[in-house]
């Protein structure tokens, strides 16, 4: 479900990134969504 929530959330930056050849902003969304895979492993083990 949250692998959902990351896309939404990084689709207008990944628009931005490739419409206006920034791409500063991949290396952000991708930030991002490494950061939220290693959020989720450890609220999942929290929860366990």
């Amino acid at each position: 479900m949250f692998i959902l929530q990351t896309l939404i959330v990084s689709i207008p930056f990944v628009y931005f990134a490739l419409h206006y050849s920034q791409w500063v902003f991949l290396v952000a969304v991708v930030g991002f969504v490494l950061s939220q895979i290693y959020r989720s492993q450890k609220v999942y083990k929290i929860k366990s």
